[in-house]
């Protein structure tokens, strides 16, 4: 029984925590993404294969995480670059973000808040006016 409380808890913490982490996204913009993948298998129909699911992939991947966070069109590079006959794996990520440091120290403000205090009604909130 403590168990099960226990991971309530920190599914508790968890979802609040994400809900923190998803605040803060909305109000950064993403400048720069530039995200290269090169690699290759020894056949090479598997090699194209990959290629179409690498690719759909970092499009869901960024298409998930345009619903959070603004994105600077001028400013995405995304390349898939399949090498032939040769196994190998190698991608690079490069991604800037802005955003104000007044905002940086209140999600560190509330992440304490929610990671150190664990308690279900004890969170910093900003209280919405209508």
């Amino acid at each position: 029984m403590v168990q099960w409380r226990r991971l309530r808890q920190m599914i508790t913490v968890v979802r609040r925590s994400l809900g923190a982490l998803s605040s803060f996204l909305h109000r950064s913009v993403c400048t720069r993404l530039r995200w290269e993948t090169g690699f290759g298998l020894d056949d090479y129909a598997a090699t194209g294969l990959t290629a179409g699911l690498i690719w759909a992939g970092k499009g869901l991947l960024i298409g998930f995480f345009s619903r959070y966070l603004r994105i600077n069109s001028e400013g995405v590079r995304i390349v898939v670059a399949p090498q032939f006959g040769k196994a190998f794996y190698q991608s690079n990520l490069d991604c800037i973000l802005e955003t104000s440091l007044g905002y940086i120290m209140i999600v560190v403000l509330k992440l304490c808040a929610i990671w150190l205090l664990k308690s279900p009604r004890i969170i910093l909130r900003r209280k919405r006016y209508a």
